[in-house]
């Protein structure tokens, strides 16, 4: 391996560091989408991002910093390298380099993904001290052939029982944003993983998803019981092929098993094609049974798999 010249990651690095960081991402995002992402670091939390150059060309990232999913003490690690230079040392040059970063951090555990397409990566972090904690994978809904009408009568019948669907947008004149980040809260504490994960703060929530110019608020929706909301279902506008992810489908615990996910869903793909999207991805834990029966009826089709790995705390 030729002498690698190491960088810490500046806003110029941008498009080139998108370009490396796509090759490890099931689903590449444009430049805009990645710099909105940016945008929402946790402020004054520790980050640390390095570059590994081979003359001019970046060959390898690691970016180590702390999320706002995080638990306390708790830190994302994130290595790429380029496809033609893996097996050279090239990590190792990185997280070699950012030991003096954890060193001052003291972080109590870190955790990472590997796609599991890719085992020699994940051989890589179990040589390393992490552990594959959970396993997810995305599935893809292509609207071209999704057929509304197959789910019109179950939507029409969890109207009758009283359940309102309301569209982004409009939920939004009329209702408080925090009413819809609580729910989504109460959701997210009956995730497979909600034990490693931290509740994420309204600001955040805030920004990342309700003033976020990238939310659908037209194949958003919001199911409401009189003044109440009981289910959600959150997807971002279509991006330039015209993917459009479900950022998160939940609904209430005391209104499960009425149909609520899945009518959500079917009205949201319908407006998904109606605003120029060909497809609907999303990601699932393996373990969520209930969700990942609601896609196959959906017609959802398992794609890319991704383990998450933690140290042990």
């Amino acid at each position: 391996m030729s002498r690698l010249t190491l960088q810490s990651y500046r806003p110029e690095n941008a498009e080139r560091f998108l370009t490396l960081f796509n090759q490890s991402y099931h689903s590449p995002i444009s430049l805009d989408r990645f710099n909105l992402v940016e945008s929402l670091r946790v402020p004054d939390a520790p980050f640390a991002r390095l570059l590994a150059f081979d003359a001019q060309r970046l060959v390898g990232a690691a970016t180590l910093q702390h999320g706002a999913g995080n638990l306390p003490g708790w830190f994302n690690v994130h290595v790429i390298v380029d496809r033609e230079r893996r097996g050279e040392g090239v990590a190792r040059t990185l997280l070699e380099a950012l030991g003096p970063f954890l060193d001052s951090a003291r972080p109590v555990g870190v955790e990472g993904r590997v796609l599991d397409a890719d085992p020699t990566s994940r051989a890589w972090a179990e040589r390393r001290g992490l552990h594959v904690a959970s396993h997810s994978f995305a599935s893809v809904l292509p609207l071209e052939a999704f057929s509304f009408e197959r789910f019109a009568a179950q939507v029409t019948r969890v109207e009758r029982e009283g359940v309102r669907f309301v569209p982004l947008h409009s939920w939004l004149e009329h209702h408080a944003a925090q009413d819809l980040h609580a729910l989504v809260s109460a959701v997210m504490q009956d995730e497979p993983t909600a034990a490693h994960r931290a509740q994420e703060p309204f600001e955040h929530f805030e920004r990342g998803v309700i003033r976020n110019p990238f939310t659908s608020r037209v194949a958003s929706f919001v199911a409401m019981r009189a003044d109440r909301p009981v289910g959600f279902t959150l997807v971002r506008s279509p991006r330039q092929d015209g993917t459009m992810m479900i950022w998160g489908t939940g609904v209430a615990r005391d209104e499960r098993g009425s149909g609520l996910s899945a009518a959500l869903k079917a009205l949201s793909a319908r407006a998904a094609r109606n605003e120029g999207g060909t497809c609907m991805q999303t990601d699932n834990d393996a373990r969520n049974a209930a969700m990942l029966r609601v896609n196959e009826r959906l017609g959802f089709v398992p794609t890319v798999g991704v383990w998450r790995m933690r140290t042990s705390s």
